[in-house]
């Protein structure tokens, strides 16, 4: 049955062509998984690259919208601004009925110098913020102020901060009231411009700023001693609030 030289038979023959056939099928399919799994780890690089370019194109719209928004958001402050230089707010007056709110402003000109015929023309009215609108709480009451001309306006606060500066600050009782409670006045500042001034005051409090002043509705803030004064046109500008404690105050002192 071994004999070398007994001739192949049908069988032997068909044996040897299908181990033939199942060697190159295996082969074929090792070769076919191997171009699968090389096609599949090159897809999978190119997506990723994709998904790196998509994101950071995606952060690069991101960044310049918020841009624009910043922009847009700015020049709309500015107008508004613009809109309000011409006003100031008087700021401590009690609500009476059947006042005579530009008595008030007369009374006011008289104490800060003005002659009657000095006193500059203005149109002045009540105005309402509501800290609550669904129970209707009036949270203050200032009085509006708008002069004609806006030289006029510069002219009022100039003397009203060197009437502070000489220690003559205005009360109630300058204008009639029975009390010695401060009056405030101040420009009418946009919604924007008064957060700054706000969080500059905290700074200040906290020494964490020189000083700021405001000047045409804009807020401008010395940072140390020897820097200049700047305008600040949003929160973001400014440091950072950090509380100090009273030990650190006294230290710094």
């Amino acid at each position: 049955e071994n004999d070398p030289k007994r001739p192949r038979s049908e069988d032997d023959t068909l044996n040897s062509s299908t181990e033939l056939i199942l060697t190159a099928i295996n082969d074929a399919t090792s070769l076919s998984e191997s171009r699968i799994l090389k096609t599949i780890t090159e897809l999978d690089a190119k997506i990723g690259n994709m998904n790196t370019q998509f994101m950071n194109k995606f952060e690069q719209i991101e960044i310049k919208m918020e841009k624009q928004q910043l922009q847009i958001e700015s020049n709309s402050n500015a107008i508004e601004r613009i809109d309000r230089s011409s006003e100031i707010v008087i700021i401590g007056v009690p609500v009476l009925s059947n006042e005579k709110i530009l008595d008030y402003f007369d009374k006011i000109c008289s104490t800060l110098g003005y002659t009657n015929q000095q006193i500059p023309q203005v149109y002045v009215k009540r105005y309402e913020k509501r800290g609550d609108t669904n129970h209707g709480r009036i949270q203050q009451q200032n009085i509006l102020v708008e002069f004609a001309l806006r030289n006029c306006k510069i002219d009022f606060l100039s003397k009203y901060f060197a009437n502070i500066k000489g220690n003559n600050k205005l009360n109630l009782s300058h204008l009639g009231f029975d009390s010695g409670n401060r009056i405030y006045i101040d420009d009418n500042l946009t919604q924007v411009n008064y957060r700054v001034k706000r969080m500059a005051i905290k700074l200040k409090s906290n020494q964490q700023i020189e000083d700021f002043r405001v000047r045409g509705g804009l807020v401008y803030v010395k940072h140390s001693k020897d820097d200049n004064y700047v305008p600040v046109i949003s929160q973001e500008e400014l440091p950072e609030y950090t509380q100090k404690t009273r030990r650190q105050f006294s230290q710094s002192k």
